[in-house]
């Protein structure tokens, strides 16, 4: 895999993996993978804001999970489209209406009419108020994943440390074709990796035009700011 960061070629180093800097080529040999994979546990449970609805994964358990990341948005009365953070919010409300499904998958189709440095949190907002189910969260990069570490925190009501021994949180990263892990999963390795794209300032994010939506307006702040919020508040 070539890894284009070196921290995050000096973690996998250290963990084992054959690390060539000058080529940037990081190499996993066979029994690694098999000694890492070793260690994962047999099963784990992932915990939601409402604990009834905490479900376990591997084992004897089977978890059904909506789809994450489509392009469009299709309904039949308006038929295929590009979504909107109002399509958003009604599909997490289906999501949380059907029994059958244990667990959000990831985010729904992008909200293209909000900023792409700060949509993560609208949607991770709209996750924790309109679902008492677990949730996938964005794993772009070390801001998308530490936000949602944070805000998940917030939702359950815990600090990050105890959300470290009661699990709420997966995500899943991908390598772009053929074989490079780029600078945001680069970030989502080693934290100590700059951010590529800059976070934006309350002056600089621009408030889009748009419909009113059903669960609320948009979070328009910066993460800092959306967290000071989101400290003495509890969903509902």
């Amino acid at each position: 895999m070539l890894q284009l960061k070196s921290g995050a070629r000096k973690l996998l180093s250290a963990a084992g993996a054959d690390v060539d800097q000058q080529d940037m080529m990081v190499r996993f040999d066979r029994g690694l993978v098999m000694e890492q994979l070793a260690l994962a546990p047999r099963e784990t449970t992932l915990h939601a804001r409402n604990p009834s609805r905490n479900f376990t994964l591997g084992g004897n358990h089977i978890a059904f999970t909506s789809v994450g990341g489509p392009a469009y948005c299709s309904d039949l009365d308006r038929g295929r489209r590009r979504g909107s953070f109002a399509d958003v919010c009604d599909y997490l409300k289906l999501v949380q209406s059907l029994d059958i499904i244990h667990q959000e998958g990831g985010g729904p189709f992008e909200t293209l009419e909000l900023p792409a440095e700060t949509r993560h949190l609208d949607l991770y907002h709209a996750q924790i108020r309109l679902l008492d189910k677990n949730w996938q969260p964005i794993a772009l990069g070390r801001d998308r994943a530490r936000d949602a570490i944070n805000m998940a925190a917030m939702g359950l009501g815990i600090s990050t440390d105890e959300l470290a021994v009661r699990p709420a949180l997966f995500a899943i990263i991908n390598t772009n074709s053929p074989r490079p892990a780029g600078s945001w999963h680069a970030a989502t390795i080693c934290p100590s990796v700059p951010a590529t794209r800059p976070r934006p300032t309350a002056s600089t994010r621009r408030r889009p035009t748009r419909a009113p939506c059903p669960c609320g307006p948009p979070l328009v702040a910066t993460p800092t700011s959306l967290f000071t919020r989101l400290a003495g508040w509890k969903a509902d």
